[in-house]
C-alpha cells in the first residue's frame, strides 16, 4: 500500500491493515507459485506408498524394526532398510584399522534388504552419503553403540 493520494485519507490503523492483507496476499501468491505441481505430489504419494509397502514386507520377513532391520531415509524421500549384518563379515570389517569408504559400502551393502541392488547402486550414485548412514545402520543392528563410538 504505497498510494499517497489512497492513504492520505485513510487512518493509520487502516493503513497498517491495509499493508497487512497485501503482504498476507503476497505470502499466499509465493506460497502458491512454490507449491509442488499434481504431478509431484502424485509421485510423492505413490512413493510414501512403496516405502511403507516395503518396511511392512520388511517387518514381515524381517522381525522387528530397530532390532532385526532398520529404515534408513534419504533426502529424495526414498528409504533404504538395511537388515543385520552377518556376523563374521561384520567382525572382519570391525578388524580393519581405518575402514575408507569402499570398506564402508562393500559391509553395508551386504545388508541391504530394500531397494533392490541396481537401485540402491542408482540412489548411491546420486546421493553418496547414504553409504555411511546404511554402515551405521548395519553397525546399531550388530550390536554397536555407535552413538557412544561417536561421543554423543
Amino acid at each position: 500500500m504505497s498510494d499517497p493520494e489512497v492513504t492520505a485519507t485513510m487512518s493509520p490503523r487502516e493503513v497498517l491493515e491495509a499493508r497487512l492483507a497485501a503482504a498476507r496476499q503476497a505470502t499466499a501468491d509465493a506460497k502458491a507459485a512454490a507449491a509442488p505441481s499434481l504431478e509431484a505430489q502424485v509421485a510423492a504419494a505413490e512413493l510414501e506408498a512403496r516405502n511403507a509397502q516395503a518396511v511392512a514386507d520388511a517387518a514381515a520377513k524381517l522381525g522387528t524394526q530397530g532390532i532385526d532391520f532398520e529404515v534408513v531415509p534419504v533426502v529424495t524421500g526414498d528409504i533404504v532398510i538395511v537388515k543385520t549384518p552377518d556376523p563374521t563379515r561384520f567382525s572382519a570389517f570391525q578388524d580393519l584399522k581405518e575402514p575408507k569408504l569402499a570398506d564402508m559400502d562393500e559391509m553395508g551393502s551386504r545388508c541391504i534388504h530394500y531397494p533392490d541392488a541396481r537401485s540402491y547402486r542408482t540412489l548411491v550414485a546420486a546421493r553418496s552419503g547414504v553409504i555411511g548412514n546404511v554402515a551405521l545402520a548395519a553397525a546399531r543392528l550388530a550390536g554397536v553403540d555407535v552413538d557412544k563410538r561417536q561421543g554423543k
